[in-house]
């Protein structure tokens, strides 16, 4: 366990390494923009997570970090899901078939 919490630190360490002031601020700000206007509007936990985390990929992989492919791979799915409660049936079809997709190549 203590040899995965060692990896675990370094990887994230390597994540954010060369991160300037104004990338962590912009990725706090946008992540505190999501969370704050889903409170205000009343969004469920699912729709809570999906949006961060779909912030959070997208800046991620604008960085060319290997953790997007965390964050892509909760948001796609309960992107996915969202779509198909709110009968939005095009957006869920493109996200299952990102996802699919997404993990032939993993």
């Amino acid at each position: 366990a203590k040899i995965a919490k060692n990896l675990m630190i370094k990887f994230l360490k390597n994540e954010f390494k060369g991160w300037s002031f104004s990338e962590w601020v912009w990725l706090l700000f946008c992540e505190a923009v999501i969370i704050g206007l889903s409170v205000f509007w009343g969004e469920k936990t699912l729709g809570l997570i999906a949006s961060v985390t779909g912030v959070a990929y997208t800046i991620f992989a604008g960085k060319g970090k290997i953790l997007c492919y965390a964050f892509g791979i909760i948001n796609t799915p309960l992107y996915a899901f969202l779509s198909f409660q709110a009968k939005y049936y095009g957006d869920m079809v493109l996200n299952i078939y990102y996802f699919t997709i997404f993990n032939k190549k993993i």
